[in-house]
């Protein structure tokens, strides 16, 4: 039995999942094991594409698998690629627009996720429609157009040669990044502190009065979320965070406790909130890497470490 994807017949639905394909070329008979990604294309473990010709394919076999673990299963480039995207989704831009393999995501201001050029496209160079230094001018024309820093978000390793070519061309770092994931994790609390929760739809004033910080608002209200709140005895609110829920997956963003609650366990706290409000079974966050306690929490929640990430700015920012 052959699978669905010859050129005839229409059924493409065998894209993103594992198989085993025999082919008989000219050179004899090959067995493939991969992700298929194309009706013509399968990508191995290690991210190499092999490329096949359907009418070559002799025996082929789904391969039937559990559910895969957050951040694990298929091949490295293609769940790199699936978590940049719910990154993106989850916390948009005002303005987005693709061209080629450089996804644009402009918002006039606030965090550089939002304001930013995210590689997305085939490794070195993401696919840009122009010649690559062209299409640099045009990135950095775009942006400063609109008084946006000219930012590009390169996700690690898949477009390490064009970090490097970046670095040459004199586009200085910004910030090193690291996603991190975990299976919805279970939250024990030992020592039941006395506080009280409060979820919003919106990103509430008592939210943006912890998060000391409005820059972000408009950004996360154009994707539902939760917005948790924790209180203490006397009502005062002391930390926050927002999760959003895309399928399978959630995304934890503007995770914060007030410096004075700091070490005393609420953050675990505060994560055990966040999960209760989603139905998501695999959550996703971001990190600066030089947050070593914030990665030394989120790791102890059984986070793990998936993948790295930069933003490159070219010129200054104005104050």
């Amino acid at each position: 039995m052959r699978p669905n994807i010859g050129a005839n017949s229409g059924h493409p639905t065998e894209i993103g999942r594992r198989h085993t394909i025999r082919i008989q070329d000219g050179e004899g008979v090959s067995d493939l094991l991969g992700t298929l990604t194309s009706l013509t294309q399968i990508t191995k473990k290690d991210g190499t594409v092999t490329t096949f010709e359907p009418s070559q394919i002799v025996a082929w076999r789904a391969i039937e698998e559990l559910t895969a673990q957050a951040g694990r299963g298929a091949p490295l480039s293609l769940r790199i690629a699936a978590l940049e995207e719910l990154s993106s989704i989850t916390w948009p831009g005002s303005e987005s627009f693709a061209r080629g393999g450089w996804l644009y995501r402009i918002s006039g201001g606030g965090s550089y996720r939002s304001n930013s050029v995210l590689l997305h496209g085939l490794p070195d160079f993401a696919d840009p429609l122009l010649p690559l230094d062209q299409e640099l001018e045009l990135l950095i024309e775009t942006f400063t157009s609109q008084s946006v820093l000219p930012t590009i978000h390169l996700p690690l390793p898949r477009f390490e040669v064009m970090d490097a070519y970046l670095d040459k061309c004199g586009w200085k770092v910004a910030l090193d990044g690291q996603v991190m994931v975990a299976d919805k994790p279970t939250i024990t609390i030992i020592n039941n502190p006395t506080y009280s929760a409060q979820v919003f739809d919106h990103p509430s004033s008592d939210f943006q009065l912890i998060r000391e910080s409005k820059n972000a608002v408009a950004t996360m209200s154009r994707y539902p979320a939760h917005y948790i709140c924790l209180y203490d005895q006397e009502g005062r609110g002391f930390a926050a965070g927002r999760i959003a829920t895309h399928g399978e997956w959630a995304m934890v963003t503007a995770f914060i406790v007030a410096p004075a609650f700091r070490g005393q366990g609420w953050s675990k706290v505060l994560m055990k909130e966040l999960l209760k409000a989603t139905p998501a079974t695999k959550i996703a966050l971001q990190v600066d890497q030089k947050n070593a306690v914030a990665i030394s929490l989120y790791s102890s929640l059984g986070f793990r470490h998936h993948h790295d990430y930069r933003f490159r700015t070219w010129g200054e920012e104005k104050a």
